[in-house]
């Protein structure tokens, strides 16, 4: 993890306006320039999903809110770097 100031969007246990609850910080670099990627839990579906910490405030889920695609992850939810997000069938 880096040291960063925390912000309250950032914090786990934050949940936006859309439902979307702050998992965890990944360590892992964002798709954005200064961005690190966070993962987030839909509170209607339990889907979990990375996302730029800049994203967050705005989030929708991708699997019940026709939300834009997170990142891609592994079984494990380690951020894949440098591969573009997932597609939403």
């Amino acid at each position: 993890m880096t040291n960063r100031p925390d912000q309250e969007t950032t914090r786990p246990g934050f949940i936006n306006r859309n439902a979307q609850r702050v998992i965890r910080d990944t360590g892992a670099p964002g798709t954005e320039p200064s961005q690190t990627a966070y993962i987030l839990e839909c509170e209607q579906c339990q889907h979990r999903y990375a996302a730029n910490g800049s994203d967050i405030f705005e989030r929708r889920c991708p699997k019940c809110q026709s939300g834009k695609p997170g990142m891609r992850m592994d079984a494990n939810e380690q951020v894949m770097s440098n591969v573009s997000p997932l597609r939403s069938h």
